[in-house]
């Protein structure tokens, strides 16, 4: 485990932890950003843990200039119906029943391929 001078700020997707082991007193941040193991004393609360941590935003894809097109039927696999996928406010929907449990879906991603 390597550990570092906790900065002021802490950016990363997961909250915090405090932790304690046999080694000393850890504050923990994970998640990409610039987190870490970084120790502290046993004074060091969740709460300054908390105080520390800066979420990190994940980038949204956004499509290429699409200009008045952001909506598109696209066909089944069967070839007997479409499915209609949508770019809107940042986000893609699509009809099918895969988009609502992934978030994701192959209609989605043949859109994507030709914008």
């Amino acid at each position: 485990m390597t550990t570092s001078i906790l900065p002021e700020k802490v950016t990363t997707l997961y909250p915090p932890t405090v932790v304690t082991t046999i080694s000393g007193r850890y504050a923990v941040y994970s998640g990409g950003g610039n987190g870490g193991w970084f120790a502290v004393d046993e004074n060091f609360t969740m709460q300054d843990a908390m105080d520390r941590w800066e979420k990190l935003q994940m980038k949204k894809e956004e499509p290429k200039d699409l200009g008045s097109a952001w909506k598109w039927e696209v066909p089944n696999s069967k070839g007997n119906g479409t499915y209609n996928v949508e770019f809107n406010k940042g986000g893609w929907n699509c009809s099918c029943v895969g988009f609502s449990f992934r978030r994701d879906c192959k209609h989605v991603q043949q859109i994507k391929k030709t914008i």
